[in-house]
């Protein structure tokens, strides 16, 4: 079967320009407060959850890596 849910990454980048981001970063010491493999991991848990216990979410959103309402 296919199971589809929606997951919120969390901030991971600003997605300013990549020359405004440098600007921000050098000018502010600005970062975002997760980073990419932050955000992998939240797409990918409900797949490694899912075969670890046998229990498939579908049609969920998930954010911080549980179900809330849409």
């Amino acid at each position: 079967g296919i199971y589809i849910n929606a997951v919120d990454t969390g901030w991971v980048t600003d997605e300013d320009p990549v020359a405004l981001a440098q600007k921000k970063v050098e000018e502010h010491d600005f970062q975002p407060p997760l980073d990419i493999v932050d955000g992998a991991a939240r797409v990918v848990d409900p797949l490694f959850d899912g075969i670890n216990t046998g229990k498939h979410w579908s049609g969920k959103f998930l954010k911080d890596y549980f179900p809330i309402d849409w």
